[in-house]
């Protein structure tokens, strides 16, 4: 026959058995939604990291249509340059080139007018298409992971933070570096100065890469990087610059002359045209006598003078070919965060909340008074278990991986991002 001791200790074993089971129960329920927490989280992740992979390949496509772009300008430049000289010339064999040069006209002007519609046009259309991208897979990685909960768990709800449905992760424009990519493989392709000689003569020997190397400022304003471009290559350019610094001077001699020692003497400047007052330095108050001491009153600036014409002499024959900068609404993209491996844009969290059985509930109150001997009456007021997640999409250049060695300016156009979970707070309830 039991005892009453046997009776009472009897029911505590029993107790603490139903606790413990019941307890894994509600465990076994935090580890089922922190299993559907994390499968969301990674599959947005995953879905942010294929389209970071695609603007990778929109940009490398960006620079590849760009990169025979180069070419083509600076091969039109140097037929134009070549063209102007044979054609002011009254030599025999330069007028040969010169015909030469009117008959090439037509078709790099046909040339240079499809390579820029169809550069310009694409750059655009990619641009918006990379800007847009992260929120449409967002949106649909969204949807499947609502889906999948609700096959699993109906009474689940699902929670989702992603900072690219405000603002796309990949919102700083990358003109300038593309840019620069395009040129260095421009240079390596070998195709610069290809118009020659199947169009015509290069009578100048004039340095066709040379040439795209300082067209860059102007077909992509963002890579030079506020230095105004200089077409130094170009015969004409330096040779505009210096006629017109040429006559600067001569009209500044000419005021000079004009003026009288007296003037000079007293420190009134003789009236200096205003185009060449920038360059212009006079003496005051001098004690030298005579009109050669007017002469040398002021002095011309010609250095100065000839680097300032030669800007816009290179800025005037760069308009009238139609050269823009680029435009920043439609250029290659890079993310918006600097480090962007571990930037807050480039996280997406979730938290799946699911409620607890009622029953469960009733029996873990229920069992926590008997093992309390009636002194906790509240039990367990768990009415719904949470769990978060997140999940981040980065390029893998830590060490050991084979991408270790990419630039990190050249990691937006290398299509190898991936993702991977993140650390993010868990569970509990409420």
């Amino acid at each position: 026959m039991l005892t009453s001791a046997q009776f009472f200790l009897g029911a505590i074993s029993l107790g603490m058995a139903l606790f413990r089971g019941n307890e894994q129960a509600l465990v076994f329920h935090q580890e089922e939604i922190m299993g559907h927490a994390n499968a969301a989280a990674s599959r947005m992740a995953q879905a942010h990291a294929w389209a970071a992979n695609a603007i990778a390949n929109n940009n490398a496509i960006s620079v590849a249509l760009l990169s025979p772009r180069f070419t083509v300008e600076s091969d039109t430049l140097a037929m134009h340059e070549n063209g102007a000289f044979a054609c002011g010339s009254g030599n025999p064999f330069l007028q040969k080139v010169c015909a030469q040069y009117g008959r090439g006209i037509p078709r790099i002007t046909a040339k240079l007018g499809w390579i820029r519609t169809q550069q310009t046009g694409m750059w655009r259309s990619l641009s918006t298409l990379s800007s847009r991208l992260d929120a449409v897979v967002s949106a649909h990685a969204e949807a499947e992971a609502r889906a999948e909960l609700a096959a699993a768990a109906p009474d689940a709800e699902l929670v989702v933070s992603d900072p690219a449905r405000q603002r796309s992760p990949w919102g700083r424009p990358n003109g300038g570096r593309a840019c620069e990519l395009a040129l260095e493989d421009s240079l390596a392709s070998g195709t610069l100065g290809h118009a020659f000689p199947l169009l015509m003569i290069n009578v100048l020997g004039l340095s066709v890469p040379a040439i795209a190397g300082q067209l860059q400022g102007f077909v992509c304003s963002a890579a030079a990087g506020g230095v105004q471009p200089r077409l130094t290559s170009l015969p004409s350019i330096a040779k505009k610059a210096r006629r017109t610094c040429r006559e600067l001077e001569a009209r500044l001699r000419e005021a000079v002359q004009e003026a009288s020692y007296g003037e000079l003497r007293e420190g009134i400047e003789p009236h200096i045209p205003e185009d060449a007052k920038p360059y212009v330095e006079c003496e005051r108050g001098t004690r030298r006598r005579g009109r050669s001491a007017a002469l040398g009153a002021c002095t011309f600036q010609r250095d100065k003078c000839v680097e300032d014409n030669t800007l816009t002499a290179s800025a005037d024959l760069a308009k009238s070919f139609g050269l823009l900068g680029g435009d920043a609404s439609g250029t290659p993209l890079a993310p918006s965060d600097e480090n962007w491996n571990s930037g807050p844009s480039f996280r997406v969290c979730v938290e799946v909340s699911r409620p607890v059985d009622r029953e469960a509930t009733r029996l873990s109150r229920a069992i926590k008074t008997l093992v309390s001997f009636g002194t906790d009456t509240q039990g367990d007021d768990l009415v719904v278990s949470s769990a978060a997640a997140c999940g981040r999409w980065y390029f893998p250049d830590g060490e050991g991986s084979r991408f270790a060695s990419v630039e990190k300016s050249r990691q937006p156009f290398v299509a190898a991002w991936t993702h991977a979970l993140a650390g993010a707070p868990t569970g509990g309830g409420r």
